[in-house]
């Protein structure tokens, strides 16, 4: 992210708060568009920076059912194998901090690695369909 100055949070703040939009912001300040989004969506959910609002949200993820089902999932087959999720990364070609992600719950596979996770850690297709099933709400069996 875009190194910003105390200066221009408080212009930030103030324009935003008069009801400027961001691409206006952004140019007024000097700052990428990108920059200015994050502070107001943090600004109009009660965080006074962006990191506060993406720990909350890196948080509320990892509680996320279907996250925890991933993580568990991955943890007890790498368990089993006897393996590290270095070993993982290696099999799947995939950076570690991805692998790192998964385990902690902070996001899931995208659908084109799940495979390739499955393949690598011997891991049934029926056990993916399982977890699928029981961690979305509006599925009932």
């Amino acid at each position: 992210m875009q190194k910003i100055t105390l200066e221009q949070v408080e212009n930030l703040q103030r324009a935003y708060g008069i009801g400027r939009s961001i691409p206006a912001i952004a140019l007024q300040e000097s700052l990428s568009y990108g920059t200015v989004y994050r502070y107001t969506r943090a600004l109009e959910r009660g965080f006074g920076r962006p990191s506060d609002y993406d720990r909350t949200c890196a948080y509320r993820k990892r509680k996320a059912p279907l996250n925890q089902a991933w993580s568990t999932l991955l943890r007890d087959h790498l368990k089993q194998l006897g393996q590290t999720h270095e070993w993982l990364c290696q099999q799947l070609g995939v950076d570690v901090s991805s692998i790192g992600r998964y385990l902690n719950g902070t996001t899931v596979p995208s659908r084109t690695i799940r495979p390739r996770i499955l393949a690598a850690l011997n891991i049934p297709r029926s056990s993916i369909e399982d977890l699928l099933v029981d961690t979305n709400p509006n599925t009932y069996r």
